[in-house]
């Protein structure tokens, strides 16, 4: 499973074992307490769902930084 954070200066990439799952559970939950907006996909598909909840599922999940402005 893998975590990309987005921020300014471009992304970091955050990786879990199947082992890890309690760990990357609550990395997911501290990045959403921080305002970033998660989308998930699977291996094989090639768009990101907007998720508010973690899924073991997930291959990869990308966080992005909420938009400001308008």
């Amino acid at each position: 499973m893998k975590f990309y954070v987005m921020d300014h200066t471009g992304h970091s990439t955050l990786e879990f074992s199947a082992a890890q799952k309690a760990k990357a559970q609550k990395t997911f939950d501290a990045l959403l307490a921080e305002g970033k907006i998660a989308g998930t996909r699977r291996a094989g598909e090639t768009d990101y769902v907007k998720v508010k909840a973690f899924s073991e599922l997930a291959d990869e999940t990308t966080f992005t930084p909420p938009r400001v402005g308008g």
